[in-house]
């Protein structure tokens, strides 16, 4: 059984996008439990998920829509944040909910993505195929950097943090170099991942860190002698904030049509616009019941 998990904080502008690709995941929804955590959202967030919720619960194992009873103020942003301890202790909170309502659930995969992030309906066959206990996609990850990518290449994706740094006594990388098209073993990484059993039951939790509440996880896991691999071959965009929206559609559906990206880049899953209504349920659990 997969569980798919997300958190949600005033995202009413990118989710409707979000939840169709949700819907749209490329596995039998009766074999999937959706668990998502609305952290107090005042946008009407909560509102398009209920709606969700109605349209489409009976379809899944389990849809589940959390709420979170103690939100920490109105701004879960953390760019340009000096004090970034309130947030990341209250998302790595809200993670480790959801973690252990996926595990109550009895789940053996978890794909955790966050809600600005568009992925291809394959995706987990995708990451799936690596039979890995973590892998990640890679992503666009930081909007301070966009005078150095383009939406049209997606060049300069998020592997992992490079140049060495210390961070509460934990050496970390930034500026991570990689290679499109391959896995990269990684320290860290987070944003849209996969997971099985050997992780999701591993009693790694989340927790602050000053680079997110992700990166306590991935370190909690290492700990624990699980790796953290990049699969560097694009199937997902992160959309990040609103104004990015237009050229993040027109990435995504690059992806979705097949499109190369860059020299390095295979070829997406094949699927086309006209056609992504029918994917799902088409690929049997056994796709990626061997992980």
């Amino acid at each position: 059984m997969l569980a798919v998990t997300s958190l949600v904080k005033n995202r009413v502008w990118i989710l409707p996008y979000f939840l169709n690709c949700l819907y749209n995941l490329a596995y039998p929804r009766e074999a999937t439990s959706v668990i998502l955590l609305d952290d107090a959202s005042t946008d009407g967030s909560r509102e398009l998920l209920d709606e969700f919720r109605v349209a489409h619960a009976r379809e899944y194992r389990h849809l589940l829509i959390m709420d979170n009873p103690n939100p920490v103020g109105t701004n879960t942003s953390s760019r340009g944040m000096k004090n970034r301890y309130p947030i990341y202790r209250n998302l790595a909170r809200l993670r480790n909910r959801v973690l252990r309502k996926a595990c109550e659930l009895e789940c053996k995969w978890q794909f955790s993505v966050d809600t600005d992030i568009l992925f291809v309906p394959d995706v987990l066959q995708q990451l799936g195929q690596h039979h890995l206990p973590y892998v990640s996609t890679i992503i666009i990850n930081d909007a301070t950097a966009l005078d150095r990518f383009d939406y049209d290449r997606l060049e300069n994706r998020h592997v992992n943090f490079g140049n060495l740094e210390v961070w509460d006594g934990q050496e970390l990388y930034v500026n991570f170099p990689y290679q499109l098209g391959r896995l990269h073993e990684v320290m860290i990484s987070g944003a849209c991942y996969l997971i099985n059993e050997q992780a999701l039951y591993s009693g790694a939790e989340y927790g602050f860190h000053h680079l997110g509440e992700d990166t306590a996880y991935c370190l909690n896991l290492r700990e624990r002698g699980i790796g953290i691999v990049c699969d560097t071959t694009p199937k997902a965009v992160h959309v990040m904030e609103p104004r990015f929206l237009p050229d993040a559609q027109i990435a995504f559906q690059r992806l979705m049509t097949g499109a190369l990206i860059g020299m390095e880049n295979r070829q997406s899953s094949g699927y086309d616009l006209a056609t992504v209504n029918a994917v799902s349920g088409i690929l049997a659990p056994s796709t990626i019941v061997s992980l």
